[in-house]
């Protein structure tokens, strides 16, 4: 038996295999367990929201299937055979293109959002412009790889300009989208009504919290694949968790409407269809903001519904918010 060490090429070849197979598996399971929240805080979600969500969530599965595969092709059945090592089969072929796929629903899921509340629409185009390009990058690479098959050749000039386009273009959305997010709700923030003040300022940690994991979690891969050589795969480790990055981000911000104050419903706080949405006996309360569109807030007793609506002038120029 050879008392030999093992190589360090061969080392940071494998283990970012295995240590980010280990944290994807864990996110896995806040994946689930954040399915299981929404799914018992929102069954009476609208269908288009549900379907995106479960989507996304089997997207996350099959990437941990993928991530799975990846790690046991190059850690037991080609185990000590360098060509498995340098092309670990379909698994590396299919990984770009699920993460890229589940970061553009996420993208356009917070485009429709941001129209939505802000009536925006030149910034929803922009954010969804740019998620489609990320993900015809990740998906370039993916097909790109197919005659390849050699991760060292990943470091090509032709491979390389991919995926700036993939990763720079998904850290690009990201921070977009977390920018006109944080615009939005600190315009709301002026809020004389306390309950709404805090919920909004959830928001906005919220906000903050995803948007820099994902962008981070984006902008840490391409940082380690630029930087690192050709023989160190460093970069695999962000890179078998990006996808799980953008679901948990996509359930963390639906599932954020849930609260268990005892003033506040299960599922209060703003919906996906524009309202706010809680427990309140009290009397109608009246507030300002300055996100520049007007939308108007009516709190019905009955229903316990507090209705958010964007309203603009004729020529479509947003007037200041009155919440009445």
């Amino acid at each position: 038996m050879s008392d030999a060490p093992v190589p360090q090429e061969t080392i940071f070849t494998i283990g970012p295999t295995l240590v980010g197979s280990l944290i994807s598996y864990c996110v896995l399971g806040i994946s689930i367990m954040q399915l299981y929240l929404y799914h018992l805080y929102f069954p009476n979600d609208q269908r288009w929201i549900k379907t995106l969500v479960y989507t996304v969530v089997a997207l996350d599965v099959f990437q941990s299937v993928v991530v799975a595969e990846n790690c046991w092709h190059s850690l037991v059945s080609g185990w000590g055979r360098e060509e498995d090592l340098l092309f670990p089969g379909w698994s590396f072929i299919a990984l770009p293109i699920v993460s890229g796929t589940v970061a553009l629903m996420v993208q356009s899921f917070y485009a429709w959002r941001i129209y939505l509340l802000g009536k925006w629409k030149i910034v929803p185009g922009v954010i969804i412009f740019f998620g489609m390009a990320s993900c015809a990058g990740a998906c370039a690479i993916s097909f790109g790889f197919i005659p390849l098959k050699d991760l060292r050749l990943l470091h090509k000039p032709n491979m390389t300009a991919r995926t700036y386009v993939w990763l720079g273009g998904a850290a690009l959305t990201d921070v977009i989208i977390s920018l006109s997010m944080l615009y939005l709700l600190f315009g709301a923030r002026q809020s004389k009504f306390g309950r709404t003040q805090r919920l909004i300022n959830r928001l906005i940690r919220l906000t903050i919290e995803t948007g820099v994991v994902t962008a981070t979690t984006a902008s840490l891969e391409l940082i380690l694949f630029l930087t690192l050589p050709s023989t160190n795969s460093m970069h695999l480790v962000p890179a078998l968790n990006l996808c799980k990055v953008y679901a948990n981000a996509l359930l963390a911000s639906l599932n954020s409407r849930a609260t268990n104050s005892k003033n506040f419903n299960q599922a209060g706080s703003l919906s996906t269809d524009g309202t706010l949405q809680w427990s309140s006996v009290g009397s109608p309360r009246a507030f300002e903001t300055n996100t520049g569109n007007t939308a108007v807030v009516h709190i019905q007793k009955t229903s316990n519904v507090l209705e958010m609506e964007n309203v603009s002038d004729r020529g479509g120029k947003p007037k200041g918010i009155d919440f009445a």
